[in-house]
């Protein structure tokens, strides 16, 4: 080959964005990285930054190739004279906004660790507020007229944050949200997280830590006459009675107390301009117009803008509301399980030990293998690399053989509820409102559907007495009565109902008929009334099973019943609902043919995995790609209701809270007297969010505290 050609001619005219966006799509990592090391990547920089740079040009020369460019920086410093409206009727009805936060990462104590908002309204220079001044009312009213705007867009990197930073201050921002960071999630779907630095890499500075790492110069006398000084600072300056370095920047508060002081000797200004995570903040907020322009067009291209208007964007500023205000918790109530727990785990450890005869770590694998098959011969199901397997599906398959294994299944449920929850819990109770304030990530899964951490309240189990013991620590907080939980009716199979357009499933639902009854009818060919317990339980594991690609080895496992007995079973579902089985069909070809499956919305999940040689993984991507629609679609609808329910609230000045999204419910915190009326609420916000074939149905509870 002539590599010379290759790399001087023939690549030199290869647009790299679509190169690293085919490798990511093909998660051909290494290449990616090698192909970046390139010499003819470097060379043609400024072929691509042509393509997507345009007013960046302004900033500096060739940003991506010259890292001895100096990029020159302008900014003001909000003060009582800041002209909010001349700002606001410049801005064509934006404000980019970004938080700098410790902005001297030296200094380390929290007086001397300063928070910045910086602003931008796309055309001017932009502006920083010193938020140690938000207990001033004349710095609040600025912020006030800015963020609580209705009609102006608020644009910038996990608005989330920064709205329940604000409310610390009681501010609550208004209008509609662009949100990069969920604008480059929903285009890339397959992430789950993602920095404002990745955004510029794919969208516009392909090589952006040149640009952020590259010297900068913030002039200071562009705005020394900006600077929120009080008045007899501003005299000192005039007078030049002190060097500007030695000047104390401070300003007191009306009954004369000293709200701020910085370091002697430095003003406000001078400490910025020395500092680079702020240089870099402004680096930052001066092409968020670009960016926002680029990640609008491609929303718009991949149709994914009714998805954003719809849902996302506006479920920002709810997620923001339920995580400020959290939930509240039984202290007493918590000291009282930990010292349960400890109690109960001691007294399961010594019945092992008894019926073990020896004392082991319960909690080794190894050990616990050789105690349970060595010495008590059991006989194991199957092995691991490391040896015989004691993971839960083993033990549960030998419950009948010894007592040890009841014992031992205990055991650990109450090990991992105590590290995961109890023990946890006590600490993350914020002090100034007895509440939790969990985190929930927006897009934190590829179907859509909400996560949440510190703590993970989702994964508290529903089923076990263990899981609502837990549970019945989340009380009402101060002021409110009862907790309601609203949760949603077998949502996945009547959205499988409405998109397969199956007759038989839409009449069940319709007439409020039990599915599962319905199905165990048809499968076993009995009537309604003799439908028993142990039928309906299989007809539901069939329903459940159809909705995530369940084989027959799946359902055999599930069943407990011959590989033969679960083919005839998944035979005769698809004999009584014939749609179903070709909306599958329909499902598994469209992802081949796209790459990719879609919810109501227009919610994308690419799946790589249709693409691989491994049969196994094959199989695994048609299974997604039929689950993805179904459980896809009830994240959505499940966001959609959220928002429609946190509107109604406001908008009737109804005194109740959000608190808790957990799949398919949402938990409220309510007074007594309002208990029917939210009801109400609550049920037509969620009943009536999306018009289906099929009805939705949501089943209401209330209680003194989450074990409802």
């Amino acid at each position: 080959l002539n590599i010379d050609g290759l790399l001087n001619k023939e690549l030199n005219e290869i647009n790299f964005n679509k190169i690293e966006k085919i490798f990511d799509s093909l998660e051909f990592k290494i290449l990616k990285e090698r192909i970046k090391k390139m010499s003819v990547y470097l060379d043609s920089n400024k072929h691509r930054e042509n393509e997507t740079k345009g007013s960046i040009q302004s900033l500096a020369e060739d940003l991506n190739g010259n890292t001895k460019e100096i990029v020159k920086l302008k900014f003001g410093v909000v003060g009582q004279d800041f002209n909010v409206e001349s700002f606001i009727n410049n801005s064509n009805g934006k404000l980019f906004i970004s938080l700098c936060e410790n902005c001297k990462e030296k200094e380390k104590s929290e007086s001397n660790s300063l928070k910045n908002i910086v602003i931008f309204n796309g055309k001017d220079d932009p502006y920083v507020f010193n938020t140690n001044y938000l207990q001033d009312e004349n710095y609040l009213k600025i912020l006030r007229i800015l963020f609580e705007n209705e009609n102006i867009i608020k644009s910038g990197i996990d608005l989330k944050r920064f709205y329940k930073y604000l409310r610390t201050y009681q501010i609550t921002m208004n209008g509609k949200f662009y949100d990069y960071k969920i604008f480059y999630l929903l285009l890339n779907p397959n992430k789950t997280d993602a920095s404002i630095k990745e955004i510029l890499r794919t969208y516009i500075l392909e090589n952006c830590d040149n640009y952020f790492f590259m010297d900068s110069h913030l002039p200071e006398s562009d705005f020394e006459d900006k600077t929120f000084l009080r008045q007899d600072d501003k005299k000192q300056l005039a007078n030049g009675s002190e060097n500007n370095a030695q000047l104390s920047f401070h300003m007191e508060m009306n009954a004369g107390k000293n709200l701020y002081e910085m370091d002697q000797k430095k003003n406000y200004v001078k400490y910025l301009a020395e500092d680079d995570n702020f240089k870099n903040t402004l680096k930052q907020i001066l092409v968020y117009p670009q960016i926002e322009e680029i990640l609008l067009k491609q929303i718009k291209e991949q149709e994914l803008d009714n998805l954003y208007e719809c849902i996302e964007g506006p479920l920002i500023k709810v997620l923001g509301e339920m995580e400020f205000t959290g939930i509240a918790v039984d202290k007493e109530y918590l000291e009282f399980l930990i010292n349960q727990y400890d109690k109960d785990i001691k007294i399961l450890k010594d019945d092992i030990y008894k019926i073990s005869g020896d004392k082991f770590n319960i909690n080794s694998p190894q050990q616990l293998s050789n105690i349970l098959f060595n010495k008590l011969g059991l006989m194991p199901a199957r092995k691991t690399k490391t040896g015989l397997s004691t993971d839960a599906a083993t033990l549960v398959s030998l419950v009948d053989e010894s007592p040890i294994i009841e014992k031992i299944l205990d055991y650990r449920e109450k090990v991992k509820l105590r590290n995961t929850y109890i023990d946890v819990l006590p600490n993350l109770i914020d002090p100034k409102d007895n509440r939790i304030h969990t985190t929930y990530n927006q897009l934190g899964t590829t179907t859509g559907r909400l996560s949440s951490c510190d703590p993970n309240l989702q994964n508290i189990p529903v089923r076990t007495d263990l899981g609502k013991q837990i549970r019945k620590a989340f009380v009402p907080g101060k002021g409110y009565d009862l907790l309601l939980s609203s949760d949603y009716s077998q949502i996945e199979l009547r959205i499988l109902a409405h998109l397969s357009e199956d007759d038989g499933l839409i009449e069940v639902f319709n007439k409020n008929g039990d599915i599962h009854t319905f199905t165990a009818s048809e499968i076993f060919n009995v009537s309604i009334e003799d439908v028993t317990e142990e039928l309906r339980r299989k007809a539901k594991a069939i329903n459940f099973g159809i909705i995530y690609g369940m084989t027959e080895y799946g359902l055999k496992s599930r069943l407990s019943i011959s590989e033969d007995e679960a083919k005839e079973y998944i035979k005769l579902y698809f004999s009584r609902y014939p749609k179903v089985k070709k909306y599958i069909n329909f499902l598994i070809r469209e992802a081949y043919e796209k790459g990719y499956a879609t919810t109501l919305f227009g919610r994308k999940r690419y799946i790589n995995e249709l693409g691989s040689t491994n049969a196994k993984l094959r199989n695994l991507g048609e299974r997604l790609a039929v689950n993805t629609p179904i459980q896809g679609s009830a994240a959505d609808i499940m966001k959609l209701a959220t928002v429609k329910l946190f509107n109604e609230i406001r908008k009737n000045n109804t005194d109740a809270n959000i608190l808790l999204q957990v799949h398919d419910e949402l938990v409220l915190e309510i007074k007594e007297d309002d208990l029917d009326y939210v009801k109400t609420v609550v049920e037509n916000a969620m009943e009536t969010c999306v018009k289906l074939k099929v009805l939705l149905k949501v089943e209401i509870k209330s209680a003194k505290n989450w074990y409802i």
